[in-house]
Order: C-alpha cells, then sequence, then structure tokens
C-alpha cells in the first residue's frame, strides 16, 4: 500500500470515528411535556366573590376515558369541595380547604379576621361535626388553623385538582395527621 493510500484510509477512519462520536454523545431527544391545559379532566378554580376555595370539574366527552383513580379523586374531590363551602358559610370560617382519602378528612381552615389564629376546642369540634354531618362516610376529621398547615392542605388539594392522583400524597397526608392529631381518639 502506497503512502498516499495510506493517507486516505487513515483519513476515512478519522471521520468515521468523529462522526461517530458526534451522533453517539448527542443528547437523547425525548418528546415535549405534555401540554396540561389540552388536559380535558383537569380541575378549574372557579372564582368566587368572597375568597373561598372551590374547584369546578372540566369534565370530557367521554367519562369512560378517565382512569378508575383519578374518577375515584374527583369524588373526593366534589365531597371536598361541597364540605368546603358548607364550613365557609359558619361565621367563624373566612376560608377552607379539604383533603378526602378514604374515611378521613384533613381540613385546614382560616379563621375570620375577629378569630384569626385563635380556634377553639368547641370551634374545632362544631367543625368535625358539620364534616361529618354533611358526610356520613367520614369517620375521621383533622382540623387545624395553622397558616402553614392550611396552605400544605391547600396545595395537596390544588395539585389532586390538576389530575395528580391521591395516592401520590399518602405518605404527606399521613404526617399532617399525625401533626395535627397525634393520638386519634
Amino acid at each position: 500500500m502506497s503512502l498516499k493510500n495510506k493517507k486516505l484510509v487513515f483519513i476515512i477512519f478519522v471521520v468515521i470515528v468523529s462522526l461517530s462520536l458526534i451522533v453517539s454523545c448527542a443528547p437523547v431527544r425525548r418528546p415535549a411535556p405534555r401540554d396540561n391545559d389540552a388536559d380535558p379532566t383537569r380541575l378549574e378554580p372557579t372564582p368566587d366573590p368572597q375568597n373561598r376555595l372551590r374547584r369546578t370539574p372540566m369534565m370530557p366527552d367521554d367519562p369512560s376515558a378517565i382512569d378508575d383513580e383519578r374518577r375515584a379523586d374527583d369524588d373526593g374531590g366534589k365531597r371536598a369541595d361541597r364540605i368546603a363551602s358548607r364550613l365557609t358559610k359558619l361565621n367563624e370560617v373566612r376560608r377552607a380547604t379539604i383533603v378526602i382519602s378514604n374515611r378521613t378528612a384533613l381540613v385546614g381552615v382560616e379563621m375570620s379576621d375577629r378569630l384569626r389564629g385563635k380556634m377553639t376546642d368547641a370551634q374545632k369540634r362544631k367543625i368535625e361535626n358539620e364534616v361529618k354531618n354533611m358526610d356520613n362516610s367520614i369517620n375521621t376529621v383533622v382540623v387545624t388553623a395553622e397558616p402553614d398547615l392550611f396552605t400544605r392542605i391547600k396545595n395537596i388539594a390544588d395539585q389532586i385538582a390538576r389530575g395528580r392522583p391521591l395516592s401520590g400524597f399518602t405518605s404527606e397526608i399521613n404526617e399532617l395527621v399525625n401533626r395535627i392529631k397525634p393520638k386519634m381518639e
């Protein structure tokens, strides 16, 4: 083999190796994230003149398109919204947010201006009784008026309303229940 041929083979080899390195080291192209706005099962906040937390489901044309877990979450969301709406009608409660998991209701309330930050045992029992009267399938009601816990409960409810399954919050819900009511009666 002549020197010219050896140079040509060497250049072709270098080009092939370079191209294979460039192609193999390129980042993997992943599909673009799905647009959540296009998800018809997503729950949207409903404006409320009294600044109450409520959500209205936007249902698809074909309800069978929703998987069973999401359908159960939507049912829990409707129940929670109905109860939260009722609680905000109490004089003591300015805003309420609720997450229902199995037979337990996790209730965060923001007390009216005159009671801000103060919730008596009597008021807590009144809220617990109201929740149980509204939904007799709920056995345990855990109520808090602490602002940071209210925010955490609201965030969970909002994420569930956006379609994230309730099962994704099991450990956080358990932690909140144990923090609010360490000894279940």
